[in-house]
């Protein structure tokens, strides 16, 4: 059962709802969801309280102080006071303030969610967890104790119960870009971001063509950059960690570059920015 704590009566007014009922909430009017002819006439918040409580099909009340009190011009044209009883409080509809009036919740309602198909005893529950930057170094990852990096012991536990993949696959390896995809459902050479700098809405960083070149009638070098990092195996291929990703965050960092080059020489990587249009 939800209770909600009475606020303090506002006595400036006449006639103003107490706090004798301890869920009513001074000031407050919930409006729509009224069960049928409504109101009816109640003594006190307390008495309005009861006939929700009494009522199965109630879940919460408004109650309006009679005597004349009125706001904004709503008054309680019963005597000794209204009381509404509401089986939900209207979506979209926000509790109003009525200085005359309370209202409180007696129970929780309950969920009107029907499921699309009824479950069948063959079909199989899934949970789905997604989380960022996940290594295998999880300890259901690790063939020996001695090979354990983290302490998980509930992730353990799952994968006991369940099935352990140990070939992952992902749309790029670098992180930033993946989670791009994952959330737009689309990939790197669709949303065009390849790296920590631009987001998709604005990624506009090339693709990757292997062996091509721009054509040095159409650009202009802006900028060369030179690094040799240590080696990242990348299929059957050994070039400086970092490759034609990084060049690409160099180019989306650098105010001048439009387009880029990377190539590998001499276990050397170079990144060649250039902008568009030629020096003639």
């Amino acid at each position: 059962m939800h209770r909600v704590v009475i606020a303090a009566a506002v006595a400036a007014w006449p006639g103003v709802v107490s706090a004798a009922a301890p869920s009513c909430v001074s000031s407050m009017n919930y409006p729509g969801g009224d069960l049928p002819n409504m109101p009816v006439a109640a003594a006190s918040e307390g008495a309005c309280h009861a006939l929700c409580e009494a009522d199965a099909a109630c879940n919460l009340y408004t109650y309006h102080v009679g005597g004349g009190c009125s706001y904004l011009g709503e008054t309680c044209s019963l005597s000794g006071g209204c009381c509404w009883l509401k089986d939900e409080e209207v979506s979209g509809k926000a509790p109003a303030m009525n200085n005359c009036t309370c209202s409180g919740w007696v129970r929780v309602p309950k969920s009107k969610y029907v499921p699309p198909t009824p479950p069948t005893a063959r079909r199989r529950n899934v949970l789905y967890m997604v989380v960022d930057d996940l290594r295998p170094e999880l300890g259901a990852y690790a063939p020996t104790p001695a090979d354990r990096v983290l302490h998980s012991p509930h992730m353990d536990a799952l994968a006991k119960q369940g099935t352990v993949f140990d070939n992952a696959y992902c749309q790029i390896a670098i992180c930033s870009p993946s989670r791009l995809s994952f959330l737009t459902s689309r990939r790197p050479d669709h949303s065009g971001a390849y790296n920590f700098i631009d987001q998709f809405r604005q990624a506009d960083c090339g693709r990757n063509l292997p062996d091509a070149r721009w054509n040095a009638a159409d650009v202009t070098p802006v900028d060369t950059v030179t690094w040799k990092g240590a080696a990242c195996h990348w299929g059957d291929k050994v070039s400086p960690c970092g490759g034609s990703g990084q060049c690409c965050t160099l180019c989306a960092e650098h105010t001048a570059c439009d387009r880029w080059t990377f190539f590998t020489k001499d276990a050397v990587a170079h990144c060649m920015l250039y902008r568009d249009g030629g020096e003639g």
